[in-house]
């Protein structure tokens, strides 16, 4: 039943497998690392759909020393990349109801 395809509002699933939101501390500055695209990479090739670390909207928001952050527009190439590099995989990149596409 886990392997059949799924369906969240019109979104469909190659299957029911969802990975959820993970602290994983290895931005840079706010910024996406290549350990963070790594990270991502190695995990979404089996779910259907990954949800995007906590990511601080502003400053102050900021909780971890790495943590990623969605609170200014020099981020949204690094998340386009994100979403680009898994968009073969139909991969979303969901972030606090933020999402970069390619």
């Amino acid at each position: 039943m886990v392997l059949n395809e799924g369906k969240i509002g019109n979104l469909k699933l190659k299957n029911r497998f969802v990975m959820l939101p993970t602290v994983t501390n290895l931005s840079n500055d706010g910024f996406v690392s290549e350990k963070g695209m790594d990270y991502y990479d190695r995990r979404s090739k089996d779910v259907a759909l990954v949800i995007v670390e906590a990511s601080y909207v502003n400053k102050f928001g900021k909780f971890f020393k790495n943590q990623l952050g969605i609170d200014d527009d020099d981020k949204i190439e690094g998340l386009k990349k994100i979403s680009r590099y898994h968009s073969w995989q139909w991969w979303k990149s969901c972030s606090a109801d933020c999402y970069a596409q390619p």
